[in-house]
């Protein structure tokens, strides 16, 4: 398979050969593509066959035989996804798309791959790889545009089309240190003056800033957020977003505690407006509240009153949460000392049981400030 040989994957080998024993042609699309061109390790990969629904479902259940393995169909769209040998494939058909309205479902028919390509979002993603004549086919010029690292849409209706492509711009132009094309960056904001992402479902909003979370440069994204004044427009009111979280500590966060580390700064109506309409749990709100406080405790320089809030809520503030906020010397320190308190269990063996708890805390409250120092220190 020419260059694409170079992957020495025998997964991947051995699927495009099965496609191609069954007379489609099959493609590589979308980040497969442009990851591979930029030397990127892809933990998945989009396949695009030409065929039509019916076809593209036999081809499906052909493959889900052949490799042994489940599949997940989308009848709307005719995408299938498989897990082969710990590898995700999708396997899509070629389509055409076209949007009636703004923000909509599309309306789709099955088509060429060029069609497929044209109905992508930027033109780094849309990018082929021919199995079957070993060539790229690149008729939006992706590649150059890979080259001078620029995030570019296809067409002046894109961000109307699907407005959610706002925040997949950010997450590119972040993951890759890109710059969006001067018409790109324009268009943007002018879908947003229009209100068009008020358009788009909140959870999906909800999603995709989840998923600018789980970027390395994710302080890059929420700035441009900011910038772009993008949950402004969708709250119609100011929203502040925590932009100097530490990156090693944050991303091993779960989504709720991401979330309520970017958030928690707002006002505790604003807080549950975003609650409601990111479909977020109560205990979101609980935990915004409790690193609104820690915060205003941190302020106040006192270690014993840091420590003794830390410890009584020490389920919700788990280490990475706190260092992903707190750049400081004495949540260093807690985190230090913690680990090494032990109690032994003749100290509380004969501690009447509803006091038990009071005498833990009281009992970690003085081993920490042993360690700490009992005087105030810098912050």
């Amino acid at each position: 398979m020419g260059d694409w040989m170079k992957f020495d994957n025998e997964i991947l080998k051995d699927f495009v050969e099965a496609i191609l024993s069954q007379n489609f042609n099959i493609y590589l699309v979308g980040g497969s593509v442009r990851d591979y061109l930029l030397g990127v390790k892809s933990y998945d990969y989009d396949f695009a066959v030409i065929a039509t629904p019916e076809k593209h479902y036999r081809l499906t259940e052909y493959i889900s035989n052949l490799f042994n393995v489940e599949y997940r169909y989308n009848d709307y769209y005719n995408t299938s996804k498989f897990e082969i040998g710990g590898i995700d494939i999708d396997l899509v058909m070629a389509r055409k798309e076209y949007y009636p309205v703004p923000a909509c479902k599309p309306i789709i028919k099955s088509s060429i791959i060029e069609d497929d390509l044209k109905r992508r979002d930027f033109t780094i993603n849309s990018i082929a790889f021919d199995f079957k004549n070993y060539r790229y086919i690149d008729i939006l010029n992706g590649i150059n545009d890979l080259k001078k690292g620029i995030i570019k849409i296809l067409h002046k209706k894109s961000f109307i089309d699907d407005p959610i492509r706002i925040f997949r711009a950010i997450k590119y132009a972040s993951r890759l240190n890109f710059n969006y094309d001067e018409m790109t960056e324009s268009l943007m904001v002018n879908a947003l003056m229009d209100g068009f992402v008020n358009l788009i479902p909140k959870q999906r909003i909800s999603n995709e800033i989840s998923a600018i979370l789980k970027e390395k440069n994710f302080n890059h994204a929420l700035n441009e957020l900011l910038r772009l004044n993008i949950l402004g427009t969708i709250f119609n009111k100011h929203i502040m977003l925590n932009c100097s979280l530490r990156q090693q500590y944050f991303l091993k966060l779960n989504d709720e505690e991401k979330l309520a580390c970017v958030f928690f700064n707002n006002k505790h109506f604003d807080l549950e407006e975003i609650v409601k309409e990111f479909c977020l749990s109560r205990d979101f709100l609980e935990l915004t509240k409790v690193i609104k406080t820690l915060c205003d405790i941190v302020r106040l320089n006192k270690l014993q009153e840091i420590y003794s809030f830390i410890l009584k809520n020490e389920k919700r503030l788990n280490d990475n949460l706190l260092m992903s906020i707190f750049e400081s010397e004495v949540i260093s320190k807690y985190i230090a000392a913690k680990s090494s308190i032990k109690i032994d269990e003749n100290l509380i063996k004969n501690i009447e049981e509803s006091k038990r708890r009071d005498f833990i805390l009281e009992y970690k409250l003085n081993k920490l400030l042993e360690f700490g120092g009992r005087t105030d220190v810098q912050l």
